[in-house]
């Protein structure tokens, strides 16, 4: 599903997609179009940011856990990496948008983002004095390069 294209630089279009990681990076960097809603009360961006997380945790290979993997079309599901830092994002962008939506949204997207965070603490929580001082163990950066 490609959502939309956005210009890194003048001419230069890039699609942005939620079904690998790296494109629900982007989005989910900017919060789900959330900041921009906040700033300008456009309703477009707050329709386009239910429509993601919608989008999203509607995807029929997502983990029980919410704890997505690094790519969601990956050959190897269940067997590929998961990313946490992803899933923490999200959560986040979760409870802000459950402050500017109806109440039945409100729960569903504070449900979504609770199990999130219950997920991340119970089973991808480093101990103490390990992994260089990293909270969560699991995050994913740029996989196939090799890079975390």
């Amino acid at each position: 599903m490609i959502l939309r294209q956005v210009q890194s630089a003048p001419g230069k279009l890039h699609k942005v997609s939620l079904t690998t990681l790296s494109g629900a990076a982007d989005k989910v960097g900017d919060y789900m179009d959330i900041p921009c809603y906040r700033f300008t009360k456009n309703s477009d961006y707050l329709k386009q940011a239910q429509h993601i997380a919608d989008f999203f945790f509607g995807l029929p290979n997502l983990p029980e856990d919410l704890i997505p993997y690094w790519d969601m079309k990956a050959p190897d599901i269940p067997n590929t990496p998961r990313d946490v830092s992803a899933a923490a994002i999200m959560a986040s962008a979760l409870y802000e948008l459950s402050t500017y939506v109806s109440a039945n949204d409100s729960r569903r997207y504070k449900k979504l983002a609770n199990k999130i965070v219950d997920s991340l603490n119970k089973d991808y929580q480093a101990q103490s004095e390990t992994a260089y001082g990293f909270l969560l163990l699991h995050s994913t950066g740029h996989y196939p390069g090799g890079d975390e």
